[in-house]
């Protein structure tokens, strides 16, 4: 059986890796759509519907992937989820001509970005964990172990 600090050592692991998956596919999807906006502005209309706004959309993902990266950040890796569904909605309620591996890719993409959220959740839950139990350790060093005596008198009979 492994010991629980080995156990978290995995889950923390597990966690990084999680979100290791949802940082480099949130800065790939960033850089296509980046490259489908410049495109799409020399005049080729390479994806219908791409213009100068969707240059929010690569800041948004490209940000949001940064402070995932660097900050483990819960609400950098909603908000690469929560965009990514709106904007695969949008896409494919639009009108616009889908073929079927769009929706693969949509979905590993999809599923890449809930183990990001999932992965942050978990990286924090056990840095959180680890802070606690270092500073219980640190008090209990702290703390001089006192022998208790008793001083009461001793009665005789």
């Amino acid at each position: 059986m492994e010991s629980p600090k080995s156990l978290t050592k995995t889950s923390m692991q597990k966690a990084l890796t999680n979100i290791k998956v949802a940082y480099i596919l949130a800065f790939v999807s960033g850089a296509i759509t980046l490259l489908a906006v410049i495109v799409a502005l020399t005049g080729d209309e390479l994806v219908e519907g791409v213009n100068a706004y969707a240059f929010v959309d690569v800041a948004i993902v490209l940000i949001a992937a940064v402070f995932l990266a660097v900050k483990k950040s819960r609400v950098a890796a909603i908000i690469i989820l929560v965009h990514f569904l709106a904007s695969k909605i949008l896409q494919f309620t639009s009108g616009v001509e889908v073929n079927g591996a769009a929706y693969v890719v949509a979905a590993l993409f999809a599923m890449g970005y809930i183990c990001g959220v999932m992965g942050t959740f978990s990286y924090h839950k056990l840095k959180d964990e680890e802070n606690t139990v270092a500073v219980v350790e640190e008090k209990a060093a702290e703390t001089p172990v006192e022998e208790k005596v008793d001083e009461s008198p001793i009665e005789e009979k």
